[in-house]
């Protein structure tokens, strides 16, 4: 009993706050229909009611507000501005608020649908603002242009099924969308902050991105202070690894901690000179925390009522599939064991909607810090390592939302980087090295496409080690490229002038990064 209650409770996919959107329980009519109006401002503040036919919401007239999915007839009224969408013969509206992303979503399920749901299962309590039959939504109406007018007589508060309610658990016999990783989506594997400490990232600017639960990085070519380097990153986000497997959606999406937790990184980065200026051994551990991340998939709202729809339209398991799951289930096989055709099936309606997803999240607005001791062995053996000081750096990436003609294809990236106290080689004297503290200022332009991007970069150095100290600025171009799933090329090109010591150095440095699988994971085994 304990596991079918689980079951259906775990059918809903929270999105942030206390509002939730759940799997619908009869399907919803495409995977086109549910209605995503993204609205600047409080969504208690903008209720709903059912006027026959269609649901009205209205919006304060002031508040900013985009309808990004949905066809809607616009009207005013007194102090708001009135949509009505129109409400598919059969079907219930349901109201859902995504109060994380800003959002209101507006589903239809089958009329007796909801009626249908076993008695059992209850849905979690949602606040809800939606007035009985607004009386400014029906003047609205009423002077709304002949050509998209509603029907005159506008009902008060419907008896029972006609009015907006929200969505209540899916039945049992519906797949369910649950684990974590059924939001992945194949976005760029993130730099490591270990390079970004050893100052031997391919770009001057450290990018922030969504972190994945493991990834390496394999760096070749001349550094900025002309010497050449090969190194090798690993970078985990451990309690994305650790209970990443335990984790579901909802509890990624309720809890702030847990989401932190799962975007912080930890990264081994190690690099090896190879001039006989430089032999050193150099290694850094960095730790990186995500404090903003717009591009995250699983708070994506629109690729997760996407799932949904998908997820909604799967047939039902028959009563001889549910035995055998349940068997199968405590003999420790896992759902793409017991349903491989269904799991395949899923996967195959999702793929577009998760190239949407990339195309919208890949240069989302995004805000990084990272910090990282260093050792080096000036020699390059093993057994030789001293501490070479630390740094710490952010990054902050803005995605132009909003912005037309921008807010697909471009990224701009603002770079703040400190080094203390490291040993880097002298240019004056072969094998010798000087202790160095560096202030480092950058700015990016990023353009082009998911999985193919151009960038010019600026920075400004201000670089001061024992007896001397200089500026110098380094620009650079690059572009960053997806060989395969998982796998991306970054290279860069760029020369640094001024008068520090690596100053009238040109530089050229290319990295492998390789994720762990994006593939996403259901639960669909009752």
């Amino acid at each position: 009993m304990r596991t079918l209650i689980a079951f259906a409770l775990t059918t809903t996919l929270l999105l942030g706050g206390t509002t939730s959107l759940r799997a619908q329980p009869t399907g919803l009519t495409t995977n086109e229909s549910v209605i995503i109006i993204s609205i600047d401002g409080n969504l208690l503040d903008v209720p709903t009611a059912t006027e026959r036919d269609r649901i009205v919401v209205e919006i304060p007239e002031r508040t900013k507000w985009r309808v990004l999915r949905g066809d809607y007839r616009k009207g005013v009224g007194d102090e708001t501005v009135v949509l009505s969408f129109s409400i598919p013969a059969g079907h219930i509206p349901t109201v859902t608020r995504d109060h994380e992303r800003s959002r209101l979503l507006i589903g239809f399920v089958r009329d007796g649908a909801l009626a249908s749901t076993p008695a059992s299962v209850t849905t979690p309590s949602t606040p809800s603002a939606q007035p009985s039959s607004p009386a400014s939504a029906r003047e609205t109406l009423a002077s709304t242009p002949a050509s998209v007018t509603t029907p005159s007589t506008p009902s008060a508060q419907p008896s029972s099924p006609a009015s907006a309610r929200e969505a209540p658990p899916s039945n049992l016999s519906r797949a369910l969308l649950q684990r974590l990783s059924a939001a992945n989506v194949d976005l760029a594997v993130p730099e490591s902050p270990a390079f970004a400490v050893l100052g031997i990232t391919p770009q001057s600017v450290t990018r922030p991105t969504s972190p994945r639960s493991f990834a390496t990085s394999l760096l070749n070519g001349l550094d900025e202070k002309g010497n050449f380097q090969a190194g090798l990153a690993i970078d985990v986000a451990p309690y994305l690894l650790l209970a990443g497997p335990a984790l579901t959606l909802e509890d990624y999406q309720r809890n702030r901690f847990i989401r932190f937790l799962s975007r912080t990184n930890l990264s081994l980065g190690t690099t090896k000179g190879a001039t006989d200026n430089d032999l050193s051994l150099k290694l850094a551990l960095g730790l990186h925390f995500t404090l903003v991340d717009d591009g995250d998939p699983r708070l994506d709202s629109v690729l997760l009522a996407d799932i949904n729809n998908v997820l909604s339209e799967q047939p039902p398991f028959t009563p001889e599939e549910i035995k055998r799951a349940q068997v199968l289930k405590q003999q420790g096989k896992t759902d793409a064991e017991i349903f491989p055709d269904r799991i395949e099936r899923i996967r195959a309606a999702l793929e577009p909607f998760r190239e949407n997803a990339r195309k919208r999240n890949w240069n989302a607005t995004s805000w990084v810090v990272g910090l990282a001791p260093s050792w080096i062995s000036t020699s390059g053996n093993t057994d030789d390592f001293k501490g070479s000081g630390g740094g710490i750096w952010t990054s902050y990436a803005y995605g132009f939302k909003g912005i037309k003609g921008l807010q697909d294809n471009s990224q701009l990236t603002l770079h703040l980087r400190y080094l203390e106290d490291q040993l880097v080689p002298d240019p004056a004297k072969d094998g010798h090295f000087l202790r160095e503290d560096s202030l480092l200022l950058a700015g990016q332009f990023r353009g082009g496409w998911p999985n193919l991007n151009v960038f010019l970069s600026t920075a400004y150095i201000h670089a001061k080690s024992a007896g001397h100290s200089g500026d110098a600025f380094r620009p650079s171009v690059g572009l960053e490229y997806q060989i395969a799933s998982d796998l991306w090329l970054n290279l860069s090109l760029g020369h640094e002038f001024g008068d520090t010591l690596a100053s009238d150095r040109t530089f050229v440095l290319g990295s492998f990064r390789l994720g762990a699988s994006s593939k996403p994971s259901y639960t669909v085994a009752p």
